[in-house]
């Protein structure tokens, strides 16, 4: 992942976790996740959502997993 602000130039080692669902499309499952109590942004490309897992605390990830469960 290429690195942002102060280090555009820096590419950061991440691990990324791309979400396709068979009902729902790409932007529709970034929605669901931007509209969470905290928010969970991620990117949409090529239909599928993208997210980028360095930017995830690891306390929190139950709860993406909690996200993603409901998404069925």
């Amino acid at each position: 992942t290429l690195g942002g602000g102060t280090n555009p130039e820096v590419e950061f080692p991440s691990v990324g976790l791309e979400v396709h669902h068979r009902d729902h499309s790409a932007e529709e499952v970034r929605r669901r996740f931007a509209a969470r109590a905290v928010p969970v942004v991620g990117y949409v490309r090529r239909n599928r959502f993208y997210l980028d897992v360095r930017t995830v605390l690891a306390d929190d990830l139950p709860e993406v997993q909690d996200d993603l469960d409901a998404l069925g």
